[in-house]
Order: C-alpha cells, then structure tokens, then sequence
C-alpha cells in the first residue's frame, strides 16, 4: 500500500512541477494593484525593428524580428490613480512590443531601446499618454522552437507624464512558418 501511494504521489509532484515550467500567467501591476491578464494574440514580424513608437508604424523594415503581443483584461479598477484610463471597469487592451535578434536564441536583453507598450483605445488622449517606454526591467527568451518563442518579461513602462505600468510573467509567441 506505501509502494502505489509513493508513486502516485511522485507523479502528482512531477506533473505540478511540469505545469508551472510551462505556465504561461501574465500580469499587469499598476497604482500597486497586480491583475492577471490574457493574452489575446501574437504576431512574429520578420526582417523588422521597433521604430518611431509615436508613429502610426512602429514596426518598420529592418535586421532584426519584432514580437508583438495583444493582451487585454476586464474589471480592472484602480481607485484614486492620476491617470484615469484604468480607472473604469472597461476593457483594457494594449500591445506589447519586444525587439527580437535575428537569429533568435536562449538569451536575456534589457528593455531599454527594445520595446514599448501602445494602449489601444482611449483616442482622447494623445498619444505621448497611451505610449510607454521601458524605464527598467528585461526579457528573456526562455525556449525557442520552429513554432513559437517563450519569453520571460519583467519590467516597468513609462508614458511622457509620468505614468508607470508594469508587466511579469510568460509570454509564448506563435512563429509565422
């Protein structure tokens, strides 16, 4: 009887110890409040750098992949915070924006100069407001296979007022092949 519980108790905590490795939770931290969040998809743009992030395109032809993640999430209130576009129980949407090497490998990079964050939405504001740029953080591409790349993200984003969001977790990228 203490041989089968053994087992099943060893395969119980191996399949645990598997889900988490491969648990892909997100979160969003703004005002001190953390929400997890959905990813609702990804795009893989080839031969691509991040360009002007105040531009319409900012994704423009160049050496390099750029990693574009749609994330969005419902019911956020943040009381009392100073901008007031995650103040409502509306529908938060938003892109990530990640600059990928070329020749993507198991690697970390510093979020300065490689990504931003677009609001979507909000079209009252003007865009110095619903775009963030990093202020500290990284990423790491964690595993990479012909169909997809895992990333690790955990860094914090800045608008031109001030505004900060933050964004930890797991992030898989479906690969255009």
């Amino acid at each position: 009887m203490l041989i089968p519980t053994a087992v099943l108790l060893a395969v119980a905590l191996l399949n645990a110890a598997c889900a988490s490795r491969y648990r892909l939770d997100l979160y969003l931290t703004l005002a001190e409040s953390r929400q997890s969040i959905s990813v609702e998809s990804t795009q893989y743009v080839m031969d691509a750098v991040i360009g002007d992030p105040y531009d319409d395109d900012k994704v423009v032809v160049g050496p390099g992949n750029v990693a574009v993640v749609t994330i969005g999430t419902r019911g956020m209130r943040v009381e009392g915070h100073q901008w007031s576009a995650l103040g409502f129980d509306e529908y938060f949407h938003c892109q990530i924006y990640l600059q990928v090497p070329p020749w993507p490998k198991l690697d970390s990079s510093v979020l300065i100069d490689r990504s931003l964050v677009h609001i979507l939405g909000r079209y009252e504001l003007p865009i110095e407001e619903r775009v963030f740029l990093p202020h500290e953080g990284y990423y790491i591409i964690d595993s990479v296979t012909d169909r997809s790349i895992f990333f690790t993200i955990d860094g914090a984003f800045t608008n031109k007022t001030g505004d900060q969001i933050e964004f930890d977790g797991r992030i898989k990228v479906n690969r255009n092949r």
